[in-house]
């Protein structure tokens, strides 16, 4: 195992080193699967703020929304909406 500079010589070193390797494999696909979880799960949240945004700016425009107040809105929206969307999923 490692560089291969020392081989495994006896059945029960190569034994071990196959059970390492097997370990070895399945932690770091369970650490890249978790990290891969993360972002996907960070990609939808902004996707959703992103559409948030957008019904927004509609509704602003439709609705005579002074920009002030649609500025307050969106910057809520920003800054919360990770907050609210991690409560729903507890629930």
């Amino acid at each position: 195992m490692g560089y291969g500079d020392i081989p495994a010589v006896t059945v029960s070193e190569m034994i071990i080193c196959l059970f390492w390797m097997v370990f070895g494999v399945g932690f770091y696909s369970f650490i890249i699967g978790n990290y891969s979880s993360i972002i996907s799960s960070n990609i939808q949240i902004q996707a959703s703020i992103q559409m948030k945004i957008k019904s927004l700016a509609e509704l602003a425009k439709k609705a005579s929304i002074p920009i002030e107040l649609s500025k307050k809105i969106k910057k809520f929206i920003e800054n919360n909406f990770e907050a609210i969307y991690n409560q729903e999923d507890e629930t």
